[in-house]
């Protein structure tokens, strides 16, 4: 998510913003899909994250056993800012 952040600093040094992550889960604890949302921050930002957290697994979940008993959502608020 770093680099797709960085990218975009490149492109748009002041970007800088809220952003509303939407993860569904599957029940090995695998996001099956990803949204990204911000009224502040581009579309190519957003789609990046949303491509990079395809298919990430929940931390201490084991590939090929239930994590979960059904499929869940869980949304994630982030701030992205530069340093200065």
């Amino acid at each position: 998510m770093r680099q797709c952040y960085e990218d975009m600093l490149r492109v748009q040094p002041d970007a800088s913003g809220r952003v509303r992550l939407e993860l569904r889960y599957d029940v090995d604890g695998v996001v099956r899909n990803a949204t990204a949302a911000s009224d502040d921050l581009p579309e190519p930002l957003l789609d990046c994250l949303a491509i990079e957290l395809q298919g990430v697994q929940l931390s201490g979940a084991i590939p090929g056993r239930a994590a979960a008993s059904q499929p869940f959502t869980v949304a994630y608020p982030m701030r992205f800012k530069t340093s200065s």
